[in-house]
């Protein structure tokens, strides 16, 4: 998983939680592809808790704006109900290019 933070200029904090999709299996007996779903919602959002509770970016809570299932990942974009203080700034650089 990857986990990128943005602050605006008028220190609204959002991030992105990305999450790979599992290893495609073959089953030779079946001579096709096993394709192993993804994360559930329910999963992706305990990775997303678990990854803010252990770097601290939102200290107050988040609001979830939204999610993206592709075939190559799935995604989680929020933002933090608090604002980005001076050592948020030094600690989280800008490492979404797009919002």
């Amino acid at each position: 998983q990857e986990f990128k933070t943005l602050i605006t200029s008028d220190n609204i904090k959002r991030f992105e939680l990305s999450v790979l999709p599992r290893p495609m299996h073959i089953d030779p007996l079946a001579n096709r592809q096993k394709i192993e779903s993804g994360p559930s919602e329910r999963q992706l959002l305990a990775s997303l808790k678990a990854t803010l509770a252990s770097n601290g970016f939102c200290r107050e809570g988040f609001l979830l704006l939204g999610r993206y299932a592709g075939e190559s990942t799935q995604r989680l974009r929020g933002e933090c109900k608090d604002s980005a203080s001076a050592e948020d700034k030094s600690r989280f650089p800008n490492t979404i290019e797009r919002w």
